[in-house]
């Protein structure tokens, strides 16, 4: 291949995967990066329902990729994780902390330090 074929088309056999941005995903992403406890439901609401609005779109026109399937599936763990963390919060300012329900299996104690393992997971803690 001449050096001027290359540079027009450097590795054809090579397909250059671009991430993909939705438009839902601006609200989830305010949700996750929010710092302040105080308008974390109200963020964590918006996304929902972005997300929510993007799922019936989905199911009423049988469009979108598997991809977006997969990342709105994923962005509703991500928020429903946030949310828990978002009461336990509220909980701790409170002064009440959460008690473990009857029967848990849990046997490690509240900690109003510890870290959450979504956050934990995606390195911001």
């Amino acid at each position: 291949m001449a050096i001027s074929q290359r540079l027009i088309d450097p590795a054809p056999s090579r397909k250059i995967k671009v991430p993909i941005s939705y438009d839902w995903q601006g609200s989830y992403q305010a949700a996750l990066l929010e710092t302040d406890w105080t308008k974390m439901q109200e963020r964590i609401q918006t996304a929902e329902s972005e997300i929510h609005k993007r799922r019936l779109v989905l199911s009423q026109d049988h469009s979108g990729t598997l991809e977006e399937r997969e990342a709105l599936v994923n962005a509703m763990g991500g928020l429903r994780v946030l949310r828990m963390d978002a009461a336990s919060w509220l909980e701790r300012q409170a002064g009440t902390p959460k008690k473990p329900a009857s029967g848990s299996q849990n046997s490690t104690a509240w900690s109003p330090n510890a870290p959450s393992t979504f956050r934990a997971a995606a390195g911001q803690d």
